[in-house]
């Protein structure tokens, strides 16, 4: 059963704070202590990252009908596009943890770029 989330966001800030303190324990477990890298290290593995993530989101294209042109349209393995997404966000919070951001960060910049978000609606930006 999928927890419902409210829109004050308690709870997707808990499970936020869970993905961050599992990432960190599994960036430790492989090697990784951002404490102690120096900044031509920090930039080198957030190259690396971001690569990294680069690939894992074209292999979420290649699950998905993404070629518009395309007469032949595949079924789409849900569970499987979910695992290559999963796969980004580790990449993705391995990079706040490496700059230092935290679970909070993250959310408050998100909240605020939601709010500038609709602001660019109202004004058809």
């Amino acid at each position: 059963m999928k927890q419902k989330i409210d829109r004050n966001g308690k709870d997707a800030v808990d499970m936020l704070h869970d993905l961050f303190k599992r990432q960190k324990e599994l960036s430790l477990a492989l090697g990784d202590n951002f404490d102690k890298m120096s900044l031509e290290e920090k930039e080198n593995y957030t190259k690396d990252k971001v690569l990294a993530m680069l690939d894992e989101t074209h292999e979420v294209l290649r699950e998905i009908n993404w070629k518009s042109w395309k007469k032949t349209k595949k079924d789409i393995d849900q569970d499987h596009l979910l695992e290559e997404l999963a796969d980004t966000l580790h990449f993705y919070i391995n990079l706040c943890l490496c700059w230092g951001f935290s679970a909070e960060d993250v959310y408050k910049a998100y909240i605020e770029k939601d709010k500038e978000n609709y602001e660019r609606i109202k004004k058809a930006y």
